[in-house]
């Protein structure tokens, strides 16, 4: 599932590319196993690949079991997109941890820097 976590910054405000950087691989440390600028955002690749938590729960033959059974071997990444106003956080077919991770960077973003976090 693909998500977005907006933090929006006064003018002036937000954080440089630099820092914000080094705050993503802080904050994933032995979750990531790389972090990297390419073209206009930071990538951050994660360890493993995608899960599902409700794996055991389901019945095998679910929508919700296929799809995940489908994806499992898929890698994780979070990217982070900046600009002067706004810092969005987003993961693309992301799982439930990958999306969880995210969004607890989105948080960091906004209280570290003051920035204000859209709703939800």
């Amino acid at each position: 599932m693909a998500a977005d976590w907006f933090v929006d910054f006064d003018k002036g405000k937000a954080p440089s590319k630099e820092d914000l950087g080094k705050a993503l691989e802080d904050f994933l440390g032995a979750f990531a196993k790389r972090v990297y600028w390419s073209k206009d955002r930071w990538f951050a690749v994660l360890v493993g690949t995608k899960s599902w938590p409700l794996r055991r729960l389901e019945p095998e033959d679910s929508i919700g079991a296929m799809s995940a059974k489908a994806e499992e071997s898929e890698e994780r990444w979070i990217e982070v997109w900046l600009d002067r106003k706004c810092v969005d956080v987003m993961t693309r077919r992301g799982d439930w941890a990958t999306n969880t991770l995210a969004e607890g960077f989105a948080g960091l973003v906004a209280q570290y820097w003051q920035g204000k976090r859209r709703p939800d």
